[in-house]
């Protein structure tokens, strides 16, 4: 069995030194990057002593992706941002969480 744990990737080394074999940081964190944060975070990556295997919070708590205040471009926008990032990043699962995005009203 393997364990992870879902916290912000600046924890990763106390994640590892607590015996954990991968962290989940929230996808989201890792969207909201600019391209040079990104490329630091893909460098740093490399020196990491436990992999990105999966993320958490898919989608921003206010992105609407369902109801009548969904935005089918800025959600696509977003996808095509950020799942190469993921995948750059060697994560190979995405829990979608972020009940905020699919909660719609009464």
């Amino acid at each position: 069995m393997r364990l992870g744990i879902c916290t912000d990737l600046e924890n990763i080394q106390g994640v590892a030194a607590a015996g954990f074999d991968y962290i989940e940081p929230k996808a989201y964190a890792i969207a909201a990057l600019s391209d040079e944060e990104f490329d630091a975070l893909l460098t740093a990556s490399k020196t990491f002593p436990i992999p990105v295997e999966a993320v958490n919070f898919f989608y921003p708590t206010d992105m609407k992706v369902v109801g009548n205040a969904a935005d089918e471009e800025e959600v696509f926008s977003y996808i095509r941002k950020v799942v190469p990032r993921l995948l750059k990043l060697g994560v190979k699962m995405i829990t979608v969480g972020g009940s905020g995005s699919r909660k719609i009203p009464e």
